[in-house]
């Protein structure tokens, strides 16, 4: 196996790898090898190594051999930006979809207005977004024409919570296999387009109809099959497609066009008929055009073109899968990530942080009886009662029907599944909030990724911890009109501090009974001096029916909602004092800096408090959760 081979199969274990010191070489493990690790900082403020993202990649030696990070510093960088063939193995990071933002307003031709253009083999990019703005449709200058944010040309490439942003062939998806995960696609025609062989798994897929003409239809997708042997593809698993405006699913660039939607949301803006064939009428039957256990609006086939294709479930779960991009290396790189990385590279970063906690290494719980332990509670019960060393419980997918209780002996558990739709947790107990809680966690030093909680009647989640962070965790909710009124991604409710960021809210009508009205959060703030309150940064409240934004549980809870997309299930007046009418002076709940239907704040009640932009940035960041240095710990696990 090459050099570049086992690089690349330990692709997903270095990404989550942080160097502290700009410029720094450092040394990690690779497989069995102890490798350089080059660290970059690039800050528009001249706080680090680089000004500008091109001037750091232009830093690294031409046919490189070892990872290079570049880390972005959050801002909005007016460059184009290019990784050339001869700038392999680039991890380039930077603090956020939407803190870190590269952009450019190149236009017509597509081979040369990129924003970002990715040649290189083996290339990671995280947390940051490359926007064309020329066609946007704020400002309306100009007509739609090929405007292209990203262009990605190179042989194994992986994108975590990257944004692509334009209107027209926004992500020109050229060659080679990629995988993108967490994403945000916008655009309105043809905006995800090429011949690369790539996985779209968890994105989101935001069309802009109201950047073209009044009753035109854009195309999501112009996939650029040649020939019936080429390998290539676009497979959408786990996505939602959403926006404004009417759009096809896809049109063939190429007479061999192949993509695959599988078990996507779908929203009313998809076209009823899915498809067009656009310059390959009549060719049809080279086409493959296929969705599988897609739902929403916008999933009913019964209007469909005759002529998607309807493939068998064994094509379909290849597709579906890592094996689509790399039958061997991505297989091997996901394992690694689930059964060493938070083994070997865990050590490192503690080291780094200077704690004294090690691992204690994998627990595996599989239904099937193929793990260690075949439910999670027998897990749990295994660890030492006060350890004091992380220990990593891995959950394979399945419907575990059983309640999982993390005791206040049980402290640095780390517990991981395999998606949320795919790892769930499930009982039905109800009534009394303190014992139906399918999931109970009370240690401090807990972090849960990527799998669901769900209950039938009350409460998903009761939280009694201290530290906890929540990776890709998904908590269904259905509502009874005896209990709390209301159903979120993260059931809200007890008087710690939460900083949710980055969150989905959804709020569901269920049995609530007509003209009834939900309530999001209930917050237990009791005392002004109490440190206590709920966060909501950058997250987006979605569902059916109406609801108000909160209540309070205790006489001085205090709610932040601050960049926030509000739809417009959004109850105008926005809060309910409840049972503390005529001492709304003492509750504190504001909103800041919010967008979407449900934000307008003209009819909102009165006694909303309006925060100085001081009090607002300190609470809006993770400074209000603490400053002690566990989050940053518990985020590097």
């Amino acid at each position: 196996m090459s050099l570049h081979w086992c690089c690349f199969v330990c692709l997903f274990l270095l990404v989550g790898l942080r160097a502290e010191v700009a410029n720094a070489q450092f040394y990690r493990n690779v497989g069995n090898k102890h490798l350089p690790y080059w660290s970059i900082v690039v800050d528009q403020s001249g706080h680090g190594n680089f000004s500008t993202i091109q001037s750091a990649i232009d830093s690294v030696p031409s046919n490189n051999r070892y990872w290079v990070s570049i880390k972005v510093k959050a801002g909005t960088y007016r460059e184009k930006v290019k990784i050339p063939y001869d700038k392999p193995f680039i991890i380039l990071k930077g603090e956020g979809k939407r803190r870190t933002l590269v952009e450019w307003d190149d236009h017509n031709d597509i081979s040369q207005s990129p924003t970002f253009a990715a040649m290189a083999d083996n290339l990671v990019v995280k947390c940051m977004s490359f926007r064309n703005s020329y066609n946007n449709p704020i400002n309306n200058k100009h007509e739609n024409v090929p405007a292209v944010a990203a262009m990605v040309s190179g042989d194994k490439a992986y994108f975590f919570r990257v944004g692509f942003f334009g209107v027209q062939d926004t992500l020109w998806d050229v060659a080679g296999r990629h995988y993108y995960m967490l994403c945000t696609m916008q655009g309105a025609v043809d905006f995800i387009f090429g011949a690369a062989q790539s996985l779209f798994e968890r994105c989101s897929i935001s069309v802009i109809g109201g950047a073209l003409a009044p009753g035109l239809s854009g195309f999501i997708t112009a996939q650029g099959r040649e020939n019936s042997q080429d390998a290539n593809g676009f497979v959408f698993k786990d996505c939602h497609v959403f926006g404004s405006g009417s759009s096809y699913l896809g049109r063939p660039w190429r007479s061999y066009a192949r993509v695959l939607f599988y078990n996507t949301t779908m929203t009313n803006v998809v076209q009823p008929s899915g498809w067009t064939s656009s310059d390959f009428a009549g060719y049809e039957g080279r086409i493959t055009f296929a969705e599988y256990g897609n739902f929403g609006p916008g999933s009913d086939p019964s209007k469909r073109v005759s002529w998607t294709k309807k493939l068998d479930l064994k094509t379909i779960e290849n597709m579906a899968s890592l094996k689509f991009i790399d039958t061997e290396v991505l297989v091997h790189a996901n394992h690694n990530h689930h059964h060493h990385h938070h083994h070997e590279q865990r050590n490192n970063k503690q080291i780094a942080n200077k704690t004294s906690h090690s691992s204690s290494g994998t627990i595996i719980v599989d239904l099937s009886g193929n793990g260690d332990f075949s439910t999670i509670q027998s897990a749990i019960d295994s660890i030492s009662s006060d350890n004091k060393n992380w220990v990593y419980i891995y959950v394979k997918a399945g419907t575990y029907r059983e309640k999982v209780k993390i005791s206040f002996d049980k402290p640095f558990i780390v517990l991981e599944g395999e998606g949320q739709k795919n790892t769930f947790v499930e009982w039905d107990d109800h009534d009394s909030s303190a014992e139906s809680p399918t999931f109970t966690t009370m240690a401090d030093n807990v972090v849960v990724k990527s799998i669901s909680f769900r209950v039938r009647k009350q409460i998903a989640l009761f939280i009694y911890f201290i530290l906890l962070k929540f990776f890709f965790l998904y908590i269904f909710q259905n509502i009874n009109e005896n209990v709390f009124l209301y159903t979120l991604v993260i059931h809200i409710l007890l008087s710690h501090s939460f900083f949710h960021e980055d969150c989905t809210i959804s709020a569901i009508d269920a049995n609530l009974g007509p003209g009834i009205i939900g309530f999001i959060t209930a917050q237990g703030r009791t005392d002004p001096n109490d440190s206590n309150g709920f966060v909501f940064k950058q997250c987006n409240i979605i569902g059916n029916g109406t609801t108000y934004l909160g209540r309070p549980w205790r006489g001085y809870a205090r709610v932040i909602f601050y960049n926030t997309k509000m739809s417009n299930i959004i109850q105008p007046l926005g809060w309910q004092p409840w049972g503390f009418a005529g001492q709304e002076d003492h509750i504190t709940f504001a909103e800041y800096g919010n967008s979407g239907p449900g934000s307008d704040t003209s009819k909102r009640v009165s006694w909303l408090k309006n925060l100085d932009s001081s009090t607002v940035s300190k609470m809006a960041s993770t400074s209000f959760i603490g400053t002690d240095g566990w989050l940053k710990t518990l985020t590097q696990l």
